[in-house]
């Protein structure tokens, strides 16, 4: 009879407790977002504009000075220097000057954004991300890229969020300061989350996708075009898939197994260290097959995510954060793009209207002029 009463007990504790942990690491990752706004707005502060996403000042000192005497390039001696993003940018305001200093002098190496550049900082990372402790996992907070989808680079009207790309083709300024957000800086998303993916097992060469893992932190593997048709359409009726990516589905993973979320922190091509206000938060997220598919896809939609039940943490640009529901409304995430009024075929960025995707995507635009707040 005793034993039978432990076990009611224990039984009826046990979600208490599991409750209580993840309260605990719920507000551990609220003030990792809050570390990590604050650290913009001294950005900000010190030098009149906000982090850049791609072509970063850095980036554009070191070709400028190192550029052939015939003109500027973003590649003198043919390396991939404007690949850098604004994880970089950020570190000198969150007590990393001295990881700063040593990615900066990586600037003129070949590939030095990637892998070899990367370190392990607890206040990157979500408690409640069980991936977290894997040693080649990086990256929990995101950055937010708008309510469409741009191409990484060269997209001239990749202008719907806080974060851009900073200098342009030609060395001329292209980023973005507070100045620019005309909804309200307490109206418009800044960071947010996104689950980190799980292990992976290499795939054969010549083959970029995989099934049998995790929904959250894959992309799943859909084709479409950015610039016409079913899109977000297409990812967002793969909710119904669950937990699992399964067969016949099969998860973008890129070249060599590799390439997926929580991998790289400071690379800004693809959506590494980026989210669109598109699909509400935990929905899929979706991209293109292929070699140069998955993360660091032109055609992908990467949504917010976390494993906080039932939403995800997320901060304005005015550094206040909160936390988003899953059902928050998204708008006519169901309906072809191509069908929605205000929209012509062509590059999605080239739009500068209201947001199409209800509250959520208005809160992704910085100046869509959109009648929504979170309130």
């Amino acid at each position: 009879m005793v034993i039978a009463i432990i076990g009611v007990l224990i039984a009826l504790l046990l979600p208490a407790v599991q409750a209580a942990r993840e309260a605990a690491r719920r507000s551990m990752c609220t003030n990792n977002v809050k570390q990590l706004s604050i650290a913009v707005h001294n950005l900000h502060d010190t030098h009149s504009r906000l982090p850049q996403t791609i072509q970063i000042e850095e980036e554009y000192q070191y070709c400028a000075k190192n550029a052939p005497s015939t003109g500027f390039t973003w590649e003198p001696g043919g390396g991939q220097h404007w690949r850098w993003n604004h994880m970089l940018q950020i570190l000198p305001y969150m007590e990393q000057l001295a990881i700063y200093e040593d990615r900066v002098t990586r600037i003129g190496s070949l590939a030095s954004y990637s892998a070899g550049s990367q370190f392990k900082s607890s206040a990157l990372l979500c408690p409640s991300d069980p991936n977290k402790n894997m040693d080649n996992r990086f990256l929990n907070y995101v950055g937010c890229r708008g309510d469409l989808v741009p191409h990484y680079r060269n997209d001239s009207g990749d202008v719907r969020g806080v974060f851009r790309k900073g200098r342009g083709a030609g060395g001329e300024p292209g980023y973005c300061d507070f100045a620019v957000i005309s909804d309200g800086l307490s109206n418009t998303l800044m960071w947010s989350e996104a689950a980190m993916a799980a292990t992976v097992s290499t795939p054969a060469s010549g083959t970029y996708t995989v099934s049998n893992v995790p929904l959250k932190g894959f992309l799943v593997s859909v084709t479409f075009d950015r610039t016409t048709g079913a899109y977000p359409k297409t990812c967002a009726s793969k909710q119904s898939l669950g937990n699992t990516i399964t067969p016949s589905e099969t998860a973008a993973v890129g070249n060599g197994g590799g390439i997926i979320a929580g991998t790289r922190i400071f690379d800004g091509v693809g959506q590494f260290a980026l989210f669109h206000a598109i699909l509400p938060p935990n929905y899929p997220s979706c991209g293109n097959p292929g070699q140069y598919g998955a993360m660091e896809s032109a055609d992908t939609i990467h949504t917010a995510s976390s494993y906080h039940p039932g939403g995800v943490n997320a901060s304005m640009a005015d550094g206040s954060v909160r936390f988003f529901s899953n059902t928050i409304d998204p708008g006519p995430i169901l309906t072809d793009l191509s069908t929605l009024s205000g929209f012509t075929s062509g590059l999605p960025t080239k739009y500068t209207g209201p947001s199409f995707w209800g509250v959520w995507g208005a809160l992704g635009t910085t100046g869509g002029g959109e009648n929504k707040s979170i309130e």
